[in-house]
């Protein structure tokens, strides 16, 4: 793994220069951490390590048990050579004090944090059961009334989080946790409030000018930079539940600009258009679009009138049948390049590129009058049903990444068909007039050899009623 030093964001070890700012990254010693050996020890003389359970770009998570009070725990400790940044310590303990001020049954709860003699920087919090949602999505373990379940039970946390004054900022399947109980019901579990935003705190986590999020599920406002409030995790769970109904999220594309740019000027295809084993009702893809609004003040205003939106689906299913495991839905594929993990980029450079994009193809679109075409992939989707945006694959996002050649023969054909329906609708009109003139003058036409006759007629009668002529 490898890390930016300007900032700070992470990649795999195949890229050498941050994709956005240039820097040359430097290589992450993950292997400190687990070289010392860490399972087995005592952690704080409190914290005994059980085992490896989990790894993130911050640091190492961990089985443990707390000998104070015997139960297991996760713990959660930094990597050593990251430890030292000031911005990445800040960032690791604002999640310990927003977790601290946090009690909601559907949010992970926090035991402790603080840092050993050894310097080692940790969180202790809650050991869950069951399986991040992002990867029972990719298993296709997740049905609707299972995905509707998840929604409702993340806008709940949320609510509480936000009444604190909290807005998570990285909302997103990978940061959500699922337990399917023995009675069949589930339980929700919202973690990773790294990088949240707490109201009136005046904190930043992020250098001047840049933006952190996971672009698959940023808000139109959060790429702009703007202040985030509680409508900014909102569009993040709309991005969230349309990619657990469908099995993608809203936007896919070859890299994080063009989903940003997507984000800003595209609305996502509808769910009830997609070809899915489980059809979407009219009713769940308008609360879904809803959500994600790219105006804030067309969405929900809080997270409780979410759930009200969300309530006429959840009542009907408040029990949940495990779903089949293995089932095959169509179109759901991996994005070409992973926009699944958090990261940081500059919001003034993002913006202008997604706009240059705009431009470009709003000046297509001007000269060719191009329209959005679906991949031939996959070939049953009727044609008179093209999406004006896709969630599928790479060959359905390099449709809405460029124009389509426009059909020269189609748009000469609808030119052509239009001259003939308004020439044949002024020929109509120009034929009703001339009736109508006709009409009228051989009515009045009739009207004054009528009108003349009746006066030529006393003077006939007059002559042959009048005296007889002299006879010679």
């Amino acid at each position: 793994m490898r890390r930016c030093p300007k900032c700070n964001s992470f990649f795999d070890n195949s890229v050498d220069k941050c994709v956005y700012d240039g820097e040359s990254l430097v290589e992450v010693q993950v292997e400190a951490t687990q070289s010392e050996g860490l399972e087995g020890k005592v952690v704080n003389d409190r914290y005994e390590v059980i085992a490896s359970i989990g790894e993130g770009g911050m640091g190492m998570v961990y089985k443990a048990k707390d000998r104070r009070s015997g139960d297991d725990i996760a713990l959660k400790v930094l990597h050593r050579d990251i430890s030292g940044d000031e911005r990445t310590v800040r960032r690791f303990f604002s999640e310990a004090r927003v977790l601290a001020s946090l009690t909601h049954p559907n949010i992970i709860r926090l035991y402790d944090f603080g840092k050993t003699d050894e310097g080692l920087l940790y969180i202790a919090m809650e050991l869950l059961k069951g399986s991040p949602v992002d990867e029972l999505i990719r298993i296709n373990e997740v049905d609707q009334a299972t995905a509707l379940q998840i929604i409702d039970q993340t806008a709940a946390a949320l609510a509480e989080a936000h009444l604190q004054g909290v807005i998570h900022r990285d909302l997103k399947p990978a940061n959500i946790f699922l337990e399917r109980r023995a009675d069949g019901t589930v339980r929700v579990t919202v973690l990773d409030f790294g990088i949240a935003k707490i109201a009136g705190s005046g904190q930043n986590l992020t250098a001047t000018g840049k933006v952190m999020g996971t672009p698959s599920y940023m808000a139109p406002e959060q790429i702009r930079g703007s202040e985030p409030d509680p409508r900014t995790d909102i569009y993040a769970l709309g991005a969230m539940g349309y990619e657990l109904i469908s099995g993608n999220p809203p936007f896919v594309a070859d890299g994080p600009i063009a989903v940003l740019f997507m984000h800003l000027e595209r609305p996502p295809t509808p769910l009830n258009t997609l070809d899915l084993p489980e059809p979407v009702s009219k009713e769940v893809t308008e609360v879904i679009n809803r959500f994600l609004a790219k105006d804030p003040e067309a969405r929900p205003r809080n997270m409780m009138e979410v759930r009200a939106l969300l309530k006429p689906f959840t009542n009907a299913t408040a029990e949940i049948e495990p779903p089949v495991i293995g089932l095959s839905i169509t179109g759901k594929t991996k994005d070409p390049e992973d926009m699944s993990e958090t990261l940081v980029f500059d919001s003034n450079n993002a913006v202008a590129e997604a706009k240059a994009r705009l431009a470009a193809h709003k000046g297509a679109s001007a000269s060719e009058k191009p329209k959005v075409e679906v991949s031939p992939e996959p070939p049953q989707k009727p044609p008179q049903k093209p999406p004006q945006n896709t969630s599928g694959g790479k060959d359905q996002a390099a449709a809405h990444a460029r124009p389509s050649t426009p059909e020269k023969p189609k748009a000469k054909s609808g030119i052509s068909i239009g001259v003939w329906i308004g020439a044949v609708l002024i020929v109509i009109l120009l034929a009703a007039a001339l009736a109508i003139a006709v009409f009228v003058y051989l009515n009045s036409t009739a009207e004054a050899k009528t009108s003349s006759a009746i006066e030529a007629r006393p003077s006939i009668v007059a002559q042959l009623d009048g005296p007889s002529a002299p006879l010679p």
